[in-house]
């Protein structure tokens, strides 16, 4: 069934939801619904089974039939991505998409081989949360993976400490683990089966890992995350690609909190 993911102020007193604009054109000129068909929405990570009660010139309005499961996991995890180069971060935002984490933050790296010009920041970053919306309805998602940029790694680090914050105090344990798959395998590194199997379950609902770019991390980078609480694993022998390395490490995380079950 087509999914619609949309904005609080989609939704009125009356308790109806109100689609405009793309999710709109999408759903009369795309998918062709008319009155009587449903779809689901999601709203602040609640989902349910509507029924397009009326469609008028500049959107329609459905109303809600009944709720649907949570597609969502019980672990909020961030994942941190260094810049890659071309078009990789359109596949690393389908897979944050399709894995299940909360929100994608990019970063600017210090061995990040293209730049992202502040004149471009705002077109970019529209590019890039159109197509984890679209990328996160496509999944059956319960809301749409957060998309921001950083202009480097310690501005990324301060954001993640802020939000994991009460009243405005910074507080790392709150966020839980900061998981850092470092390429460095001959340096005795713990793997991430014995990482992942030491995280007390429960502890926290929520979890971070940082991935770098295609050079892979610098030597000050390392020192910022371990500074950070960053806990240095390896992903194995092989080496991965960036845009790769952060969905295995999505996937092993969230095996590990048993989040690969069945529907909640």
């Amino acid at each position: 069934m087509q999914r619609y993911i949309v904005a609080n102020g989609s939704l009125r007193d009356d308790g109806t939801v109100w689609l405009s604009g793309d999710d709109f054109h999408h759903l009369s000129r795309v998918m062709r619904l008319g009155e009587g068909d449903e779809v689901v929405v999601s709203c602040d990570g609640a989902s349910s089974v509507c029924r397009i009660a009326a469609l008028e010139r500049d959107g329609a309005r459905l109303e809600a039939v009944r709720s649907c499961g949570v597609s969502e996991p019980g672990l909020a995890v961030t994942w941190l991505q260094g810049l890659p180069k071309g078009d990789k971060i359109d596949l690393v935002i389908r897979h944050a998409c399709e894995i299940g984490v909360r929100a994608l933050w990019v970063f600017a790296a210090r061995r990040s081989v293209v730049s992202l010009p502040p004149a471009k920041l705002d077109s970019r970053l529209a590019r890039w949360r159109k197509m984890a919306k679209e990328g996160s309805e496509l999944a059956q998602r319960d809301r749409s993976v957060e998309v921001r940029y950083f202009s480097d790694l310690a501005a990324a680090l301060s954001a993640l400490a802020s939000d994991a914050g009460r009243d405005g105090a910074p507080d790392p344990a709150a966020r839980g683990p900061l998981l850092v798959p470092y390429e460095a395998q001959d340096a005795g590194l713990p793997g991430a089966r014995s990482v992942f199997s030491r995280l007390a379950r429960g502890e926290s609902g929520s979890a971070s890992f940082v991935i770098g770019p295609e050079g892979g991390f610098a030597p000050e980078e390392i020192s910022q995350l371990a500074a950070a609480g960053g806990r240095l694993f390896t992903l194995g022998p092989r080496v991965f690609r960036t845009e790769t390395a952060g969905l295995v490490t999505a996937a092993a995380l969230f095996y590990e909190w048993g989040e690969l079950e069945g529907s909640r």
